[in-house]
């Protein structure tokens, strides 16, 4: 018998919100990498006869950090677009007291996992994101879980990469 049970419904719109959210919060090395990168093409594309030209770097810091991050956007964009087409998806979670199932309708795929092989567990403003591996993640919905308070202290004392 499972000690909370949650049926979470992701829109297309929801899963944009995580995704994004994943990317550039989860992990700032995205944005970071993207700002390197536009700083040593600015950088590159500056240089003249007379060395480099730092109002021309600028510009063009600006115009390639715009690109790159554009870039991630758009596979973010895409991968959103791959996962839930123009549907919405319902994934039914089961806290047990060892172990989680996780259950989608859509997929019918159905998953257990063990509280210890959950990497982190941290919590938005919308959603807590379990994440399985620094790659692999699940979203679930707060406005869907009626005793969040308690299902936050439940996963707190079960999760040790809680955030």
């Amino acid at each position: 018998m499972p000690q909370y049970s949650v049926e979470s419904v992701m829109t297309k719109g929801d899963y944009r919100r995580f995704l994004y959210y994943a990317v550039f919060f989860k992990n700032p090395k995205v944005v970071l990498g993207c700002n390197l990168i536009a700083l040593m093409a600015a950088v590159l594309f500056s240089f003249g006869p007379g060395g480099l030209y730092v109002p021309r770097a600028a510009l063009y810091f600006v115009a390639f950090d715009f690109l790159a991050l554009g870039a991630v956007a758009f596979l973010t964009e895409k991968s959103n677009k791959n996962h839930m087409g123009k549907k919405t998806e319902t994934i039914n979670y089961a806290f047990y007291d060892e172990k989680v199932g996780i259950k989608t309708e859509e997929m019918k795929t159905q998953r257990k996992i063990k509280y210890s092989q959950i990497y982190s567990l941290e919590e938005s403003k919308r959603f807590l994101i379990f994440f399985l591996t620094n790659q692999d993640a699940l979203p679930l919905k707060k406005s869907c879980c009626e005793d969040v308070d308690g299902l936050k202290a439940f996963l707190k004392s079960r999760v040790r990469g809680y955030r």
